[in-house]
Parts: C-alpha cells; structure tokens; sequence
C-alpha cells in the first residue's frame, strides 16, 4: 500500500504492543546479557567518551594552590595571564582537538560494531520483525564511521562554544584564588567551580540536548544503512534510484530521528532518563569501588614500617593490596562496559521499532 510518497508493506511492521520503556529495557537487557562482546565495545565507547577521565579522577593527584602558583607562576601576573601563555595554549589546544578527533573516530567504530551486533544476531530477529540487516562493504563502512565520527564533532560543536566563555570564566577564578585565596579548607577545584556554578548548569542541559540528539541520528543513520527501518520510516516512493524526488537516505534518517524526537517526545526523554539511570547505576559503584581501593591501596603502600609485621609479610600485603585494585579496576572497566552496551542497545531497540 502506498501513502504519502512512501510504500507501506504489511511485513516488518510492528503495533504498538512492546514499544513501553519496561519492554525495551527488557528487550535490550536480554540481547546484553546474551552477547559478552557488546561489553568490550562498551567499555571502549565508554573511555573514549571521556569515561576514562571520570575513572581517573579520583586517583589523580591535585597540587594544592601553592604549588600551583609554582608551577603557573610564570604565567600569570598581577594584570592577568603572560603572553608567555600563549605557545603553551596554543599547544594545548592542538592537542586537544587531534584528541577529540581520535575519539570520535573510536567512538563511531565502537558503535559501528554494537549495532551492526545487535541487528545481526538473531536474538533481535522478533525487534526487526524478520527484517534481514544488509552487511557492509568496506567503502560505505569507512564513509559510515566517517559519517557517525563527522556527527559526534558535530555534536561537541555548541558544548564547546559554551566551554569557551566557561573557560575564560575558571580561568579567571582560578587566578584570582591563587592571587588572594577565600578558603583554604574548601578543595581548590571546587572553590573555583563555585564561582562558575549556572554556567556549568546551562553546559550540563545543553550537552545532555546533544548527546540525546546525536544519539538518534547515529542510530536513525545505522538502521538506514543497514536497511534494518520499520518498513513505513523507508524512504522508497516507486522512483528510481536516480530520481531526484527520492529523498537522500541519510537526509531522510535525520529527518525521521528529529521527527521521532518531536512526535514521540514522551517515550523518547523517558528512554534517555532510563539510560542516565542506568549510567548512574553504574558509576556509583564505580567511583565508590575506585576511590575506596586507591586509598587502600596508598594506606598499604606508602605507610612506614611499624616494626609489628615483617618486612616479607608487609611486601605479601602491598602485592594482595595491588592484586586487590587491579580487581577492583577491572570489575569497574567491566560494568561500565555492561552499562554502556546496554545503553546502546535501549537506542538500538527503540529505532527498530
């Protein structure tokens, strides 16, 4: 049957049984649970993603404001930055962007991978209503990680044109508290965010907004190539390949992701709170395990000899603690791999419907 331009095929079109935010946790939990492998590419989707900094920042040192002032004091006098500042930002800036741009291109590959997964393997068959997904060649999988790396810069776009003002705003407060301090008692880090509270809140909305934005349009844009759509969301009008009133598939998978995010505005936030609850579940556990074990771990390492214990059993004890964090480590890589994938897979599940 056709209807506004578009052929509507009785096959692989789906009702809307199933489509709750319960069914596709279920669904997505169930394909997770079932494919190990989807873990790995979480967790690598994950740290790209800048989880590995968040994972690290409980062991990572912070210089008190003194000893910041040694280090930068080179660069910051009474009227502000130096111009000595200037090579090092500029360093610091390239960088930083052959750094982005290094985890885009890792980040598409691993959601190239997870999808293409989930879409091939036959416990999604009853999701794709048996609609069999169409393997990529090499040219078009390189322009579609290419594509998905293009769209995740792109989505980075307005959160740095907000980190811009964000940064100059720190900076200032940084300067200022390492020039005449308000509160030694209070961390340095968090001393100078206090000072830069609404815009981190206005820089928190908006990459949530982008983050949920790009994520369907990359999924939109995976289901087109791998001819996995419902058949009513497939662009096909009886024109030839050729025809110019024949909307371009990939123009045509933004479009829908958009509509998607307009018409089912219900269902679409309440699956992107879920998946932040997800995220939340598993960084908690994370952070607490991380934090914990490095303390341990400092406590057992770095303290004196008591003279209780012998030297032979203080080394046992340092190894048991080292063995100890690297499990802690590994478990927490793990589940924020598992959380991840089944992020990932609550998206997949929903474009497929």
């Amino acid at each position: 049957m056709t209807a506004g331009g578009r052929i509507l095929a009785a096959r692989g079109v789906r009702s809307e049984e199933g489509r709750g935010v319960r069914s596709a946790l279920g669904a997505s939990l169930d394909v997770v649970l079932r494919d190990p492998g989807l873990w790995l590419l979480g967790a690598l989707s994950f740290s790209v993603r800048g989880g590995v900094i968040l994972v690290l920042l409980p062991i990572v040192w912070i210089p008190s404001p003194v000893l910041l002032s040694v280090f930068f004091g080179r660069y910051i006098t009474t009227s502000g930055l130096s111009a000595d500042v200037i090579p090092v930002a500029a360093l610091a800036g390239a960088v930083a962007v052959l750094a982005l741009a290094g985890a885009a291109v890792l980040a598409a590959h691993a959601d190239l991978a997870s999808f293409e997964r989930l879409v091939t393997g036959g416990s999604t068959a009853g999701l794709r209503g048996e609609r069999p997904a169409r393997p990529l060649g090499g040219r078009e999988r390189h322009r579609m990680v290419a594509g998905l790396a293009a769209l995740n810069l792109l989505g980075l776009l307005p959160i740095l044109l907000l980190t811009a003002p964000l940064g100059q705003g720190i900076a200032k407060a940084g300067i200022a508290e390492l020039q005449y301090p308000t509160s030694l008692d209070t961390p340095f880090v968090l001393t100078v965010l206090g000072h830069v509270t609404d815009q981190l809140l206005v820089l928190a909305a908006v990459a949530l907004l982008a983050d949920l934005v790009v994520t369907l349009i990359g999924h939109q844009l995976l289901a087109s190539h791998f001819r996995v759509l419902p058949d009513g969301l497939v662009p096909t009008d009886g024109a030839g390949a050729g025809s110019a009133d024949r909307p371009h598939p990939d123009r045509w998978a933004v479009v829908q992701a958009v509509t998607r995010l307009v018409t089912q505005a219900p269902r679409t936030l309440a699956l992107a709170a879920l998946c932040w609850v997800v995220t939340i579940a598993a960084l908690v556990p994370i952070l607490l395990g991380i934090i914990l074990g490095w303390d341990t771990l400092r406590a057992v390492l770095f303290r004196g000899t008591s003279g209780v214990v012998s030297p032979e059993l203080q080394l046992v004890g340092q190894l048991l603690a080292l063995v100890v964090f690297g499990v802690i480590w590994v478990a927490a890589v793990t589940l924020a791999g598992f959380a991840s994938s089944l992020r990932g897979a609550i998206w997949t599940t929903n474009t497929l419907h």
